[in-house]
């Protein structure tokens, strides 16, 4: 059985905290220079293409044709970026500098999901913090922060039950 996709409501309280967290990010990117580069050697992911990469941390809550979509839907701040339709994000996929910027942001905004998912339990906003919290289960690199996740929603016995649904759903 094919499980649901999130809401919009989701998706965009999901967007607007990648935002916060993407937007410094490309607004402080260099982008690479060609001139002085011998011709044929790489010279690093245009500020497009970076924020492209980021978006690949929204991987798992967002199929990639939802990543495709939102890369022409985000403004951040005026700057001229190019979104990537999904024949173009999937080519960008095999390439090293990409896969390696993706995996970095994956791993960077898994840690800003843990502390909106602590936040919201600590507001006491549960029906968000699980919402958050099944989102940031789908994400690639969940691992990495597993047993800290685990041990903030176990503390609260009364979402217990949501939580193991949850972990039922996703895999250990």
């Amino acid at each position: 059985m094919k499980r649901k996709g999130f809401s919009v409501v989701i998706r965009r309280i999901l967007l607007g905290i990648w935002a916060a967290w993407a937007v410094p990010l490309v607004l402080g990117y260099q982008e690479p220079k060609r001139a002085g580069t011998p011709h044929g050697e790489k010279i690093g992911l245009s500020r497009s293409k970076y924020f492209c990469a980021l978006l690949q941390a929204l991987h798992g809550p967002f199929g990639l044709p939802n990543l495709s979509k939102s890369s022409f839907e985000i403004n951040l701040k005026g700057l001229e970026l190019h979104g990537a339709s999904l024949e173009l994000l999937n080519k960008w996929r095999t390439e090293k500098g990409f896969r390696d910027v993706g995996e970095t942001a994956s791993h960077d905004f898994a840690e800003i999901m843990l502390q909106e998912v602590k936040s919201s339990f600590e507001k006491e906003d549960y029906v968000k913090g699980l919402c958050l919290f099944e989102a940031l289960m789908m994400m690639p690199a969940v691992n990495s922060i597993k047993n800290r996740l685990n041990e903030l929603v176990c503390k609260d016995p009364e979402y217990q039950s949501c939580y193991n649904d949850i972990i039922n759903e996703y895999g250990n």
